[in-house]
């Protein structure tokens, strides 16, 4: 099975944003992929994070973006999101792979819940059908608040499980699978955190993603092309057309007639019925 390094970052790893020697440093050690932290709650937007986006992608790599959740209703934290995503990617989504953050917040917002997560999800997944979208958490926290069955709602899960082991740019040591996830209908995880990984003096939050490298980039690169126009439609079967057409008027005939057991006032209603016909216009009609 494939190992492919990402990274994760905000803020944290400096107010100015990663800057372009630490990307191309990243680079050279082999990181595919950077998700970015994007926003936190209803109102908050990580000041790095337009900055980090264009860098990331200037350096040539996939990208993703991540929202910090709170216990603030799903739906609101999910168009603070996705519009501030929006406007850093120059008004659209295209090519980015979007995460939910979803782990205890000891800021003022409270932890986020099941309704706060399923609200999210479904807001994002119909607003951004073309994304992958991802659920990053750690088992604890999701047995924590009870254990909720929503993998049906996303579209892979993140695994957050540090393995205490040291990761570094010459000796990544990671094991040849993930681990099994086994909570929350999540049987495995395709996406894991496994700790700090250092580089050249630095350090960030490291991953990987097991599969493919091409299957990776499907999962970021999810704008899908642009499909071609239709097939016109067969010009109508004139002989096929009348044939239907007096198929129709016969039935309709025998509808009419029988409007009563005696036919009392059918041949009325005939005669409109039939004057109907005669007026209508169907398309193809020869």
């Amino acid at each position: 099975m494939g190992k492919h390094l990402f990274v994760d970052l905000s803020h944290w790893q400096g107010e100015k944003g990663l800057s372009n020697a630490a990307w191309l440093q990243l680079k050279a050690c082999g990181v595919k992929a950077a998700i970015i932290k994007a926003t936190q709650g209803t109102g908050h937007v990580d000041p790095t994070f337009a900055v980090n986006l264009r860098r990331a992608r200037r350096h040539g790599f996939l990208v993703g973006a991540y929202h910090f959740s709170d216990a603030r209703p799903g739906k609101a934290q999910a168009q603070h999101f996705l519009r501030t995503v929006r406007q850093a990617n120059g008004g659209n989504l295209k090519n980015l792979l979007l995460v939910m953050d979803v782990e205890r917040n000891p800021g003022a917002g409270g932890n986020p819940k099941r309704g706060t997560i399923a609200n999210f999800a479904k807001h994002v997944q119909t607003s951004a059908k073309r994304n992958t979208l991802l659920c990053y958490t750690a088992q604890g926290y999701w047995q924590s608040i009870g254990n909720p069955q929503l993998s049906h709602l996303f579209d892979g899960l993140w695994q957050a499980r540090w393995d205490g082991k040291r990761h570094t740019c010459k000796a990544p040591n990671l094991p040849p699978k993930p681990p099994r996830a086994g909570f929350g209908g999540w049987p495995a995880a395709r996406f894991w955190q496994f700790g700090m990984y250092r580089y050249k003096g630095r350090s960030i939050d490291g991953n990987a993603f097991y599969g493919s490298l091409a299957k990776m980039r499907e999962l970021f690169m999810t704008e899908a092309p642009n499909k071609p126009d239709p097939e016109p439609l067969p010009p109508p079967d004139p002989a096929k057309w009348r044939e239907d057409y007096n198929t129709f008027v016969e039935d309709a005939e025998t509808a009419v007639a029988a409007l009563t057991p005696d036919g009392d006032g059918a041949t009325e209603a005939k005669a409109d019925a039939l004057a109907v016909l005669s007026a209508l216009e169907i398309e193809g009609m020869p």
